[in-house]
């Protein structure tokens, strides 16, 4: 108490304040690495894979969907390396993503990224994706319609020219006066089971993504009636109406 009643009213010196703090950090991990981008990419029998070392570098991928190419970000880099359980006649390979700086926040966060991307292109290649989007309200409705694209190359009655391209257009009708025409973009097959339900198709998880966030953009879900486009498996959190 003697003690005590001596500090009152005193002024602690700065190298005793500090002497009380302590020096424990709040992360006790040397190196920071990235969950995702660290786990390795395995690549399946149908789908190979070309590295090109040119900076930035450049992963070429093919299967039996098509092909594409994925440039990396700076700092980003990956490597193909052979798994044990593979056969000389079926090679198993995986894809290794590295970061040259990991103490960085931003290329860690592109190297989680390219790793999402560079898996979900070899996904697509090899199985694809799918979405399916449903209209709910009253009077909502979908239709394909083909349209002929004739191309540049002569006159239709040419025998010069190529046979017409047909598209697909989506035709939305959502409570406007007039349908809402979207060209269905290639790569991507529109199926509609139902009037009120569409599925998506395609071998590129973002363009699927981007034209469904293009339907939705006519008429997103509202939380009092309930009704609008939605998208996969959205849910909303419904409102009740104020009462005067």
């Amino acid at each position: 108490m003697e003690v005590v009643a001596r500090l009152v009213g005193q002024a602690i010196p700065r190298s005793a304040r500090s002497s009380t703090r302590s020096t424990r950090s709040l992360c006790s991990s040397s190196v920071l690495r990235s969950h995702i981008g660290s786990e390795p990419i395995l690549i399946p029998e149908p789908v190979t894979c070309k590295l090109d070392n040119a900076q930035p570098q450049r992963v070429e991928i093919s299967g039996q969907r098509g092909a594409s190419s994925i440039v990396l970000p700076a700092g980003i880099s990956a490597q193909l390396r052979s798994t044990e359980g593979g056969t000389p006649d079926a090679p198993l390979f995986a894809l290794d993503v590295s970061c040259q700086d990991t103490g960085s926040s931003k290329f860690r966060s592109n190297w989680g990224l390219a790793r999402t991307k560079l898996n979900n292109t070899i996904v697509g290649l090899t199985e694809g994706f799918s979405l399916p989007v449903k209209l709910v309200g009253v009077g909502y409705r979908a239709t394909l319609e083909a349209v002929a694209n004739l191309r540049a190359d002569g006159p239709p009655n040419s025998p010069a020219s190529s046979p017409p391209d047909e598209k697909q257009v989506l035709v939305l009708r959502l409570g406007y006066p007039r349908p809402i025409r979207l060209p269905v973009p290639a790569g991507i097959a529109c199926e509609i089971s139902s009037p009120t339900d569409l599925l998506l198709k395609g071998s590129d998880r973002e363009e699927i993504g981007g034209f469904a966030a293009a339907i939705r953009r006519w008429r997103p879900p509202e939380p009092y009636n309930g009704k609008g486009v939605f998208v996969g498996s959205e849910q909303i959190r419904r409102k009740e109406v104020r009462k005067k």
